[in-house]
This record gives C-alpha cells, structure tokens and sequence, in this order.
C-alpha cells in the first residue's frame, strides 16, 4: 500500500493530504481485522487485539 501512494504522490496524482489520509486509514483499517479476529478467543487474544488498535489510534493523533 506505501508504495502505491508514493507513486501515486510521485506522479502527482493525488495531493499530500490525500496521500496521508490514505495512509491514516489503511493503518487503522489493517488493525481493526485483528481485533474482529480475536473476537470468541480467549480474553488475552482480545486483549492483544485492542492494543493493537489503541496503538494505532494514539500513533495517528
């Protein structure tokens, strides 16, 4: 996914700005998987899936 946006921003086909919220999203989007994965496991499996998450969300803000 980095690489197509770099390209894409290269080639000036979409903005900076663009290119970052792409970024942003394909970041929290990956981490959501692994908590709706988690999800029926054990608490620690959860666990594990939340501060996936939380992690990502802190990093982007």
């Amino acid at each position: 996914m980095i690489v197509i946006i770099i390209s894409l921003s290269n080639q000036s086909l979409i903005n900076l700005s663009a290119a970052v919220a792409v970024m942003i999203g394909s970041e929290i989007g990956t981490r959501s998987v692994t908590l709706i994965a988690s999800i029926g496991h054990l608490s620690y499996a959860l666990r594990v899936g939340e501060f996936h998450l939380l992690f990502n969300f802190v990093s982007v803000f």
